[in-house]
């Protein structure tokens, strides 16, 4: 798992610059979301833990607030590679591209007041 500042670093500003390459899509997967997650609708954010806890990720870490619906399109791609539950098995560099791969196809906002 990450576990020094320079790995953590390194795994954010990766999940940035893919969000950053790909926030074009972040309106319509925002529609296709609350297609698929209709319950969710108007529950408000969730904050997404960028290294996600449930894998190893600090529980203080940053974090990006997201439509609950959108959080959990985010959530289910990180579970279909790592099941929830069972910790990780990836080493740093997997997760780091796992990572990028999630936020290649679900980017995150990078507005200001998104993130934590």
């Amino acid at each position: 798992m990450v576990r020094n500042i320079a790995q953590y670093t390194r795994v954010y500003l990766a999940v940035i610059e893919a969000s950053r390459q790909a926030w074009y899509k972040l309106v319509d997967l925002y529609s296709e979301a609350e297609v698929m997650y209709p319950r969710m609708v108007g529950m408000g954010n969730a904050w997404h833990h960028i290294l996600s806890k449930y894998l190893g990720g600090p529980a203080s870490g940053l974090q990006a607030r997201l439509p609950a619906p959108y959080h959990q399109f985010i959530a289910n791609a990180i579970r279909e590679i790592e099941a929830y539950g069972l910790g990780t098995r990836l080493q740093p560099d997997q997760w780091l591209k796992m990572l990028v791969d999630v936020h290649t196809r679900y980017p995150l906002p990078l507005l200001p007041g998104a993130w934590r």
